[in-house]
């Protein structure tokens, strides 16, 4: 049901990111930063904040409950906060998170905590769970990654059948929008032409683990060449058009 030039930003936000993970871009909000956020979008004190999630453990059903005013104490005002209309737009949100990720220098934290506290004060409760999930990185959707390259090849591409290409895409470029939204606009013929570009890594191949020699040289013909594993981090050197250098580290970060 999304609109393919909202695509890539579903995308982004079902990994838990507003960016691909190389990118570095972090929305850089503690719990201790969004609990206050709450206490003042909620009309709360920090006190029956952390009383509340002790309660939950969780701050997104903190917030749900709160901004739905406590049911079990407050019916009335649980009504009026049920009732209230869903205006967030997915857009604004997250050009609102970006904001918030890109907020630097002296005074950065008030303005987070300006930017958040507005995104609570138009969220219904249920939004504000999942939005303090978002900021706080647990967002806990059980999605990972394979199960959204399937979903895009089903409604894309014809069938899960065709996930190998979607997933060869997204090993060469790191950045799962982009491969959504190629998808989306070229379809399977597209996104087959993605290539390694600089200033995109390429996802770093992991070991798999067999149970003994003898599977391992049976999976690879009969024979193999073997060495010494040292402990260290994976790099890769990326020239841009530019000229700029970037060295990227498995994961993936800039």
């Amino acid at each position: 049901q999304t609109p393919i030039e909202l695509l890539p930003t579903i995308v982004y936000l079902c990994q838990g990111q507003i960016a691909p993970e190389f990118v570095g871009i972090e929305i850089g909000l503690a719990e201790k930063l969004a609990a206050r956020a709450l206490a003042e979008a909620a009309d709360a004190t920090g006190e029956h904040v952390q009383a509340v999630l002790r309660d939950t453990g969780d701050l997104g059903h903190t917030a749900e409950r709160l901004l739905a005013g406590n049911a079990e104490r407050d019916p009335e005002r649980e009504a009026t906060a049920a009732a209230r209309p869903v205006t967030l737009e997915l857009k604004g949100v997250f050009d609102t998170l970006h904001q918030i990720a890109a907020a630097a220098g002296p005074g950065s934290q008030t303005r987070k905590l300006t930017l958040l506290v507005g995104l609570l004060r138009q969220a219904t409760p249920l939004e504000a769970r999942y939005l303090l999930r978002l900021v706080t990185g647990n967002l806990r959707l059980g999605i990972g990654t394979p199960t959204i390259l399937d979903a895009l090849a089903q409604v894309y591409a014809g069938g899960r059948t065709t996930r190998p290409i979607l997933e060869r895409a997204y090993n060469i470029c790191c950045d799962l929008g982009l491969v959504a939204a190629t998808l989306a606009a070229g379809g399977l013929a597209a996104v087959e032409q993605l290539q390694v570009r600089p200033g995109n890594p390429v996802r770093a191949m992991l070991a798999q683990r067999l149970s003994s020699a003898a599977e391992i040289l049976g999976k690879l013909g009969g024979t193999c060449a073997a060495e010494y594993k040292y402990d260290g981090m994976r790099v890769q050197a990326h020239r841009t058009a530019d000229g700029q250098l970037e060295l990227f580290v498995s994961p993936p970060r800039v």
